[in-house]
C-alpha cells in the first residue's frame, strides 16, 4: 500500500470513529435526560405547582378526514390529530447541563397525562399512531396522537341518496376532563375559534366546509365547582354527484359519479 493510500485509509477510519463517538454522545445525552424525567415524573399526580391554581391544558383537534357517515345510527367517523400540551415544571432541565439537549421523546406511560375524553362518542376512541410524548426543557409536554373518533350526530337533514347537491350538516366533538373540575384542570381558550380546514384530505368523499371551537363552563346539580369542555363544531356535506354515461359492450348505461 502506498503512502498516499495509507493516509486516505487512516483518514477514513478516523472519520468513521468521529461519527460513532458523536452518535454515542448524542444517545447518552438524550438518555440522561430521559432517565431524569422518569425519576422526576409521577404518572399518578397532576402537576399543580406549589403556588396552587389549576393546571392549564391546551387542546386542539385538526381534522384529517370524515371517513364515513352512518345515517341510520346517527354516527360520524372522523380521523383527526389531537394536539394537547401542558407544563410540568418538575420535568424542566437546564440544557447546558445536558450538552444543550432541548427536547426529548418519551412514552407517555412514564408521565402524568390529562384524562381528556369525548363525551358524545358513539364507540371507543382508537389511537392510530404510536403513543409518544415530547418534553421540552421548560417542562412543556406535548401529545399529538392520530385518532379515529366516532361521534353521535343528528343527521336528519342530510340526504345521502340521489344525485343533487346534499344538505349541509353540522356536528360536534365535545371533549373535556373526565374527573377534574376547572378548579384543578382548566382548558385554554382556543387560539382561534375558526380553526380552518388546511389539514383535511381533499380526496375525501365529504367536503369539510368549516371548523369552529368553543369553550363552555357549566355546573352539575351535585357539585358547586365548575366544569369545562371544548366543542369542535364541524360543517360538512357529501360531495355533489353528476349524471354520466358509460359505454358497456356497445350499450349506454346511466350511472352516478362523484367529484373527487
Amino acid at each position: 500500500m502506498s503512502w498516499k493510500s495509507r493516509c486516505r485509509w487512516d483518514a477514513a477510519i478516523v472519520f468513521v470513529l468521529v461519527l460513532a463517538i458523536q452518535e454515542i454522545s448524542a444517545s447518552s445525552r438524550v438518555g440522561a435526560v430521559i432517565s431524569r424525567l422518569r425519576k422526576k415524573s409521577d404518572p399518578d399526580m397532576i402537576p399543580i405547582g406549589k403556588e396552587g391554581g389549576p393546571l392549564d391544558v391546551s387542546l386542539a383537534l385538526n381534522f384529517i378526514n370524515i371517513a364515513s357517515v352512518d345515517e341510520a345510527r346517527g354516527e360520524v367517523e372522523i380521523l383527526a390529530w389531537q394536539v394537547m400540551s401542558w407544563r410540568n415544571k418538575d420535568l424542566a432541565w437546564w440544557p447546558p447541563e445536558f450538552l444543550n439537549v432541548t427536547s426529548v421523546s418519551i412514552h407517555p406511560k412514564y408521565l402524568w397525562t390529562p384524562d381528556i375524553t369525548i363525551f358524545n362518542n358513539a364507540r371507543a376512541m382508537e389511537e392510530i399512531t404510536p403513543p409518544i410524548a415530547t418534553v421540552d426543557s421548560d417542562g412543556t409536554v406535548t401529545l399529538l396522537p392520530s385518532l379515529r373518533i366516532r361521534v353521535l350526530c343528528n343527521l336528519s337533514d342530510m340526504t345521502l341518496n340521489g344525485i343533487r347537491e346534499e344538505e349541509i350538516t353540522i356536528c360536534d366533538v365535545r371533549m373535556g376532563s373526565w374527573t377534574y373540575s376547572a378548579d384543578i384542570l382548566t382548558l385554554a381558550e382556543p387560539e382561534s375559534r375558526n380553526l380552518g380546514t388546511s389539514s383535511y384530505f381533499q380526496g375525501s368523499q365529504f367536503d369539510l366546509l368549516d371548523v369552529q371551537a368553543k369553550k363552555n363552563v357549566f355546573h352539575y346539580s351535585c357539585c358547586a365547582e365548575p366544569y369545562e369542555d371544548l366543542k369542535f363544531f364541524f360543517t360538512f356535506s357529501r360531495k355533489p354527484r353528476v349524471q354520466a354515461w358509460f359505454g358497456d359492450d356497445g350499450l349506454l348505461n346511466e350511472k352516478s359519479r362523484a367529484y373527487v
